[in-house]
């Protein structure tokens, strides 16, 4: 796990660099987008939405070509399946949660601009005769796709479109609702079917964590940004809930929503908008299963639940949020491991990278920049 503190922020000039802990630009605002850090690179554009990406200290490594981009793009002539069975970000952004599995199967990418969806056992079951230069992970039964000329659909797992390409970004499923962008740049809500059920009001752009407009639905509510910038929730009848008064937001996870104040702190509120836990951290995740990631002044994550307590103290430099019991993080000595609800390691050894668990397995990566499949109740598979 890369040890990287860089945020994508846009200046004044209107452009886009990354800056640290402190609020200082160390990476010069002269990109159209910035997406976050992953692995010591990121995805940026420049005044022509021509994709690049560049490494920690802002050199060019990749592009600028005008197609759709990925970070699998550094080296795709060193990558096999083996390598890219784990999808990083694509021109999807970043509503995907790096899931490696979901519903039974993964989002790879095996050509220049082919994805396809795998198996536990590596068989390609979706996407071999497609084009599709981006295919999210499944949710609720359907995954979002996009065709060649950029626009976005829904397949099921018979790789049957159910809902037509004619959107310029969605996000996936969530409690039976997808956030869809227009042509011009508005985002609503559809259904299942297809059918739009909050009609594209609300304007978005991209900045910091998410394509932020609308995003997936949880508990009910869905954070939106107004034409001012600021966020708030609006429920699926796509009535404002929670007054748009926040500098930044995320997702409501069990019962609470992490959001961020005008100075710039974090803190939680229920679905009432009502504050639970005050505003003290620089930065904070949201809530699974019952334990919520922040960072304070010290730049390390610790853990606190529900009640705002202190429970696994500041001490990672990285982490992830918990999956099935155990959370992927990456230690003072900059090893990633896995720890249980009580910040004690498990026995699944020390990697260069680690991700979730997710329907029994997770991937890491060795030394070598190989990447392993392990599983919860064996030893190492996809030696």
């Amino acid at each position: 796990m890369i040890t990287i503190d860089l945020v994508p922020k846009q200046a004044e000039n209107g452009k886009w660099g990354y800056v640290n802990s402190k609020g200082f630009f160390v990476i010069p605002a002269i990109f159209s987008y910035a997406d976050d850090f992953d692995r010591g690179y990121a995805i940026v554009k420049n005044d022509n939405s021509d994709s690049g990406i560049i490494n920690i200290v802002g050199d060019l490594i990749c592009g600028f070509i005008s197609e759709p981009q990925t970070l699998l793009d550094v080296n795709p002539e060193d990558l096999s399946i083996e390598d890219t069975i784990y999808r990083l970000r694509s021109e999807y952004g970043k509503n995907s949660h790096f899931d490696p599995f979901s519903e039974g199967l993964a989002s790879v990418r095996i050509k220049d601009k082919q994805w396809v969806y795998l198996n536990k056992n590596k068989d390609i079951v979706l996407g071999r005769n497609e084009q599709w230069i981006a295919a999210p992970p499944f949710s609720e039964g359907l995954a979002a796709v996009c065709n060649e000329e950029g626009q976005w659909g829904f397949i099921n797992k018979s790789s049957k479109i159910v809902i037509d390409y004619q959107w310029n970004k969605v996000h996936s499923f969530s409690e039976g609702f997808a956030g869809i962008r227009d042509e011009n740049g508005s985002w609503g809500v559809i259904d299942h079917s297809g059918e739009l059920v909050i009609p594209c009001i609300w304007k978005g752009k991209d900045i910091e964590f998410v394509l932020k407009g609308i995003a997936g639905f949880s508990n009910g509510l869905a954070y939106v940004q107004d034409v001012e910038g600021k966020y708030g929730y609006i429920n699926t009848q796509g009535e404002l809930s929670i007054p748009c008064k926040w500098k930044d937001a995320s997702d409501f996870s069990e019962g609470l929503a992490p959001v961020c104040n005008d100075d710039g702190k974090w803190g939680y509120i229920n679905s009432l908008g009502e504050i639970v836990i005050d505003f003290k951290w620089m930065s904070a995740y949201k809530f699974s299963e019952g334990i919520a990631w922040v960072k304070g002044i010290s730049d390390y994550w610790g853990a606190i639940d529900s009640y705002g307590n202190l429970t696994i103290r500041s001490q990672f430099q990285n982490v992830r949020p918990f999956s099935e019991g155990m959370a992927a993080v990456q230690d003072a000595l900059d090893k990633c491991i896995y720890i249980d609800y009580n910040g004690k390691q498990q026995n699944f050894g020390e990697w260069d990278d680690v991700f979730p668990f997710s329907e029994g397995v997770a991937f890491v990566q060795t030394e070598d920049n190989k990447w392993k499949l392990i599983n919860k109740f064996e030893n190492l598979t996809n030696e």
